[in-house]
């Protein structure tokens, strides 16, 4: 079992200021950690085993904040250790 730190990178596309704010409150009640809350968060996994299954969970999540805060768009990246994962939801 290792360690598995994500990095989150965010685009928001054509939002208001309250779409924004809903989305990222959303991250901060999974305690994800802001960088650059506008753009960038992490998000820390202790003895992780299955890295698949926690990327799935995590883009779960994204989509999750995406509907609660009523995002049009939103283009993110998911970094993790070594592998980049590019997706666009509308």
């Amino acid at each position: 079992m290792s360690n598995l730190s994500v990095q989150i990178a965010l685009d928001f596309v054509e939002c208001t200021k309250e779409q924004k704010e809903r989305f990222l409150l959303h991250l901060e009640d999974l305690n994800w950690k802001p960088l650059n809350p506008n753009k960038l968060w992490t998000v820390e996994f202790d003895n992780s085993k299955n890295k698949e299954n926690k990327l799935k969970n995590i883009e779960q999540e994204i989509i999750n904040a995406k509907q609660i805060s009523k995002l049009y768009e939103l283009d993110y990246m998911i970094i993790a250790d070594e592998e980049i994962y590019f997706n666009q939801l509308t």
